[in-house]
């Protein structure tokens, strides 16, 4: 409980400072030193990036939060090939980005131009901001997975609010212009990126296996189906198809039949012939 308490604290620490610094900077800097459409800017560059990261991810996220801990049990550390998976979809997913959103672009100058004129011309800022933003969102996935919430709350809470606060003064002081200071904005997400692929990569829990592992090909749509399913119901409202019968089961039940499969999928990921076949 101690480690628990400690973590709970400085993850507290930082929540506060960064909301702090993030009041700062919207109720103080942004209207004093910025126009209307600048702010609104901003604001719609970060709700698209979002709103496409999240389909970016392709059930990656989903997938590491769930399977990780069956993995990291099960495989060896060099033979575990899940992060390479879920970088590989994550890169993919970005791929489609490239693709589809020249495609979307008079759509979404329809629905999100009204709030900036700007979004017009600073439209190609997308492209960086969702792909930093979707590798964000996978390595705090793993570094929940390895119980790192302290770097994860400090890199999402604290250390975005404070690099806002960065530009913003470099800003005000006329080191940068405004194109400047949107183009750096749309890295924003580079620097914590970065700080998670190099904690992670110095924790060794980051190995680049593209082999699949034994049996781990076969059950590969057990484990990205679910996560897909719940990626795209995020985003609309969720129908209870395949849970209906689910919900029927006892609480204590369910979690018995939980637990035998993460042990079935990980005697599989062992190469156990007996569980070859699918339940």
């Amino acid at each position: 409980m101690g480690i628990v308490r400690k973590q709970s604290i400085l993850s507290s620490i930082y929540i506060y400072i960064g909301f702090v610094i993030g009041a700062v900077n919207i109720l103080i800097l942004f209207p004093r030193y910025f126009t209307t459409e600048q702010i609104g800017l901003t604001r719609i560059l970060l709700d698209v990036a979002m709103m496409f990261s999240t389909v970016c991810t392709l059930g990656s996220i989903a997938t590491v939060l769930k399977f990780y801990p069956v993995y990291k049990t099960h495989l060896p550390r060099e033979k575990n090939d899940l992060p390479a998976l879920s970088i590989v979809l994550c890169t993919i997913g970005c791929l489609l980005l490239l693709i589809a959103v020249p495609l979307l672009k008079p759509w979404i100058l329809r629905k999100f131009g009204a709030r900036s004129p700007l979004f017009i011309d600073y439209f190609d800022l997308i492209y960086p901001f969702t792909i930093t933003l979707t590798f964000f969102s996978l390595f705090e996935a793993y570094a929940w997975s390895l119980k790192k919430t302290v770097l994860s709350n400090a890199l999402k809470e604290f250390a975005f609010r404070l690099l806002t606060s960065v530009l913003i003064v470099l800003f005000i002081v006329g080191w940068i212009s405004f194109p400047e200071f949107i183009g750096l904005y749309s890295w924003i997400f580079l620097i914590p990126v970065l700080i998670f692929l190099y904690s992670i990569i110095r924790q060794k829990e980051l190995p680049l296996n593209f082999s699949a592992s034994a049996r781990a090909s076969a059950d590969l749509p057990l484990a990205v189906g679910p996560a897909m399913s719940a990626t795209v119901g995020s985003a609309r409202t969720p129908r209870p198809v395949r849970f209906e019968r689910r919900r029927r089961v006892p609480l204590h039940n369910q979690r018995c039949l939980d637990f035998a499969r993460h042990e079935r999928l990980g005697r599989r990921l062992q190469g156990d012939p007996a569980c070859s076949s699918r339940p």
